[in-house]
């Protein structure tokens, strides 16, 4: 009786957390906020096919390291070898589907970061109830609380770390698309990257105590890591956002005055009600977000979506002034 209780607390904290760190991988994307549908299918990628492609290729791989080297050996080179390249790989698998399948949702090194993490919540929210039913089932609660506290709380962004890495090179090879060899390299480099960190993980964490705790440095220190990133990403972003919209208003598309909605625009205070300037501020990063797109031969732009976007942020500029210029439509 007491396992059914554990696992239905289990599931609803582990629910809560997974969500929590959902919605903070989100919003760390500060000016243009991924899609719910698309986070959501990553986070299921994560938690289903990706589980079972790792339990089928791992099985693969070490009944042969069994067979010839021993189940001992064949538990430290299926933890530190096998485990994390297939997982990885796995994993990078859902990045790729979004490249090719969402493309215009898909922008910079900052939006491989926050699909990869999103699906490494999907694999670790099922990874950590398998580990967790199999302690309560072997130790009861104090094994289960143990697994719990490790793996949910210590070790909470370990997957989600892991797959950000993959997603830095999905982005790098977005930015330099172009290029053939960097459009296939930096991909694999990102998986190189996060299948070596896990391995590093996982060998520490062969060493019991003193490794776990040296896992746990590690764990952290990628965290912080990456959100020491964030900043650097934020200023790249604000910068060719402002230069792509500068162009709008030499063009006579947009007014001057409707950049003053940005906050990083310098332009000082927009001085329209709040709620139309979070609509012009929406506006003019989603215009700035599709030109850039176009411009780069990324993604197929929309003309109709185009003019609507400008016809949003004329409507919505401060005193409705009209752009100058012959391009008005």
């Amino acid at each position: 009786m007491a396992e059914p209780i554990a696992a239905f607390l289990y599931l609803g904290v582990t629910t809560l957390l997974s969500a929590g760190l959902l919605v903070f991988v989100r919003y760390a994307d500060r000016y243009e906020r991924e899609p719910w549908k698309i986070l959501i299918l990553s986070v299921i990628w994560g938690a289903v096919p990706a589980v079972v492609l790792s339990c089928v290729a791992e099985v693969a791989f070490e009944t042969p390291v069994t067979l010839v080297a021993g189940r001992e050996a064949a538990a430290v080179v299926g933890a530190v070898i096998i485990a994390p390249a297939v997982e990885e790989a796995a994993k990078a698998l859902a990045l790729l589907f979004v490249v090719l399948a969402y493309r215009s949702e898909f922008d910079d090194v900052l939006d491989g970061m926050v699909y990869g993490a999103a699906v490494g919540i999907g694999f670790s929210f099922v990874e950590d109830g398998i580990y967790f039913i199999g302690a309560l089932t072997e130790a009861g609660w104090s094994g289960g609380g143990a697994v719990f506290a490790l793996r949910n709380v210590g070790f909470i962004l370990n997957h989600s770390l892991f797959t950000a890495v993959t997603g830095i090179g999905f982005g790098l090879a977005r930015i330099f698309h172009k290029n053939l060899a960097a459009r296939l390299l930096w991909p694999l480099a990102g998986l190189a990257g996060a299948a070596a960190l896990h391995a590093l993980h996982n060998l520490l964490a062969h060493f019991q105590l003193p490794g776990l705790l040296a896992a746990l440095l590690l764990h952290w220190a990628g965290g912080l890591g990456l959100l020491c990133l964030l900043p650097l990403l934020w200023a790249l972003e604000r910068r060719w956002i402002l230069q792509r919209l500068a162009r709008e208003v030499r063009e006579g598309h947009i007014p001057a005055a409707a950049l003053a909605a940005l906050p990083f625009s310098g332009r000082g205070a927009c001085r329209i009600h709040p709620p139309a300037r979070r609509m012009l501020r929406s506006g003019l990063v989603a215009l700035a977000f599709h030109r850039r797109s176009a411009e780069d031969g990324w993604a197929e732009a929309s003309p109709a979506e185009t003019e609507r976007l400008r016809e949003t942020i004329r409507d919505l500029a401060p005193g409705g002034q009209e752009p100058a210029g012959p391009h008005r439509a």
